[in-house]
């Protein structure tokens, strides 16, 4: 791995070639990717822009991937045509004599009551279409789902699509803030394997026809996904810290491209627990890497991922696959040991279920620490016994076995002379 200057400058050799096929599944997953909020609430919602040239069909495919996702109400949004209105962006008196931005009429249809039933999809078309003035808004609608001064609910996706700038009608490049609220991913033309009597073949696409079951499956294995692709994120930028934070040269072209934030890493992670539960493709997993934090940073994660390959925590928990430290990279064991404690802490609390996954974590970090790895322990213990975590206390069936499995370990991190908060 190269331990060289990191670089926004803009390539486009290291995204892979995505067919069209591999496109609308990276699009389905994105509108069944959860965001947990820190109230631990759920948002769905995965930013993605894609941007190829015109007539190649990305609106066409985006309303035949949101059919096949299930989304009875979508809007297709179009800065250049539709103007500020429709993005709430204009203050109008209220009878308190209070300026308020009400949302647009079409916003309705995303209500409870409304044709989506609280669920559907916003497409911003486009969308490098956009001044200055109506960014501002388009950044709160993407990633907080706001139109003025109205929610749209937690339940309506966003994805974005693009001509690139010099191809776009009065085009302007997107401010890094916005930017850096995307995932950008190319769109190619389609080819002649591609078309089939005159459509685009939807082979490969899965057809979903309730939009909560599949909500529902794919929290069942979330946070399984994401205590892995955490881990091996936060162990890579442990190990090369200097990809952390890489703003782009002012005015550049790569100032309106991915680049690296603590920001775009939190979507990285969400891509790489996405590809996990989605099942995509390595070459679709690393288009989603790249295009969050550009090729640079991306390309040495995506190295970092193909050398650590984490199991999964609650295998390990439950002895499906073993996890002997004395025979792990010391980079590999450290992760591993990362993704278990961030996942015992993600399990619901006071459980019987979560007690003995919870009592196997603790026996297990309780190995760990007696061969001498206390350091690969500790760092499952610390979010097990600090806020929010917790979980070396339980109110479940099995809270004594809880508190006795925990002591040992707890004794030994202590033991070692680092303080849990201090690591």
């Amino acid at each position: 791995m190269s331990n060289s200057t990191p670089s926004t400058e803009v390539t486009t050799n290291l995204v892979p070639q995505l067919s069209l096929n591999s496109r609308r599944r990276i699009m389905q997953a994105a509108f069944y990717t959860p965001q947990k909020e820190g109230d631990g609430s759920i948002r769905w919602n995965h930013p993605v822009m894609f941007t190829g040239g015109p007539g190649t069909a990305k609106t066409s495919v985006t309303r035949q991937v949101i059919r096949y996702s299930g989304f009875k109400a979508y809007r297709i949004l179009t800065p250049g045509t539709n103007g500020e209105g429709e993005f709430g962006v204009f203050p109008c008196p209220a009878a308190d004599g209070f300026l308020d931005h009400p949302s647009p009429r079409w916003a309705q249809m995303f209500a409870a009551t409304g044709l989506g039933q609280g669920c559907g999809v916003v497409v911003v078309d486009e969308a490098t279409t956009a001044d200055e003035v109506v960014q501002k808004p388009i950044m709160g609608l993407i990633l907080d789902g706001l139109i003025g001064d109205n929610d749209l609910g937690a339940r309506v996706r966003r994805v974005a699509l693009a001509n690139p700038v010099e191809m776009a009608t009065g085009g302007h490049p997107l401010a890094p803030p916005l930017a850096n609220r995307l995932i950008h991913l190319p769109w190619d033309c389609p080819t002649e394997d591609d078309m089939r009597m005159e459509r685009f073949n939807p082979e490969g696409l899965r057809v979903i026809e309730n939009p909560a079951a599949e909500e529902a499956r794919v929290l069942s294995l979330w946070d399984d996904a994401y205590a892995v692709a955490d881990a091996s994120v936060l162990q890579f930028l442990r190990t090369m810290p200097q990809y952390v934070y890489v703003p782009p040269t002012p005015d550049s072209a790569a100032s309106s491209a991915a680049f690296p934030t603590p920001r775009s890493w939190s979507m990285v992670k969400q891509s790489i627990a996405t590809a996990r539960v989605h099942k995509l493709t390595p070459e679709e997993t690393a288009a989603l890497v790249v295009g969050g934090v550009g090729p640079g940073g991306g390309s040495e994660c995506l190295a970092y991922e193909d050398v650590h390959d984490l199991p999964s925590p609650r295998d390990i928990l439950e002895g499906r696959v073993t996890f002997d430290v004395r025979k792990v990279l010391p980079d590999r064991a450290y992760a591993i040991s990362t993704a278990i404690g961030a996942y015992v802490c993600s399990l619901p609390r006071d459980t019987e279920a979560s007690d003995r996954l919870t009592i196997a974590a603790w026996g297990l970090m309780g190995e760990i620490a007696a061969t001498g790895k206390v350091d690969v322990a500790r760092a499952a213990v610390q979010p097990m016994t600090m806020p929010p975590g917790l979980r070396h206390v339980s109110k479940g069936p099995l809270a004594k076995e809880v508190r006795n499995a925990s002591m040992p370990v707890m004794h030994a991190v202590h033991s070692s002379g680092v303080e849990l908060d201090k690591v």
